[in-house]
This record gives C-alpha cells, structure tokens and sequence, in this order.
C-alpha cells in the first residue's frame, strides 16, 4: 500500500473510532447516533477510497481531499470550543489535506 493510501485508511480508521465515540457520548455529551453513522459513513468513504487509489490514485486523492474540506467546516465550530472531538478531526483533515496536496506538487514537480 501507498503512503499516500495508508494515510487516508488511518484517517478513515479514526473517523469509524470518533464516530462511535461520539455516537455513544463517551466525548462528553450526549449519545448521538447521527455522530455514529457519519463517522462510520465518512470512515468508510475514507477507506474505500483508500482501496480504489490502487487503480484511479488521481481522482482517488482528490475526493479524499475534497471530504478533509468539508470535515474541516463541520468540526472547525467545535473546534474553537475547545472540544476534543472537534479539535482532533480537524487537526487530521488539515494534516491529511496538506499530505496529499504536498505529494500531489511532487509528483507534477518529478513529472516536469
């Protein structure tokens, strides 16, 4: 597997994990199903992905960078709370976005 693959998987991992803890209150609030099957929804769009960068690496990438945008506006909110929660995924979709955008100007930078 790619690193850039690998990454994508562990973030996907970690969205399954936070969407259950979320989803079962352990983050300090109440139980919210919604978190679970978003988080689960999300994680496993993220490894999916993951899979189908194998053969599609471009588009794969790009998708998977387009879903760290939108997960950087949902938990950004939360974020600047101070939770937890909000402050970890938006931490990892930040760090994820930046990994596949610096491999994505490698390899057009190798390319040329």
């Amino acid at each position: 597997m790619k690193p850039h693959a690998a990454a994508i998987m562990v973030y996907g991992i970690l969205s399954i994990v936070l969407g259950i803890v979320g989803g079962l209150g352990l983050a300090g609030g109440k139980a919210s199903p919604i978190s679970m099957i978003a988080g689960g929804g999300v994680g496993v769009a993220m490894i999916g992905l993951a899979a189908w960068s194998k053969t599609n690496p471009g588009m794969a990438y790009r998708i998977a960078a387009l879903i760290t945008v939108l997960m950087v506006g949902r938990f950004f909110q939360p974020a600047m709370e101070g939770k937890w929660l909000g402050i970890t995924m938006t931490v990892a979709s930040i760090a994820l976005f930046v990994y596949l955008g610096v491999g994505h100007m490698m390899a057009k930078r190798a390319k040329a």
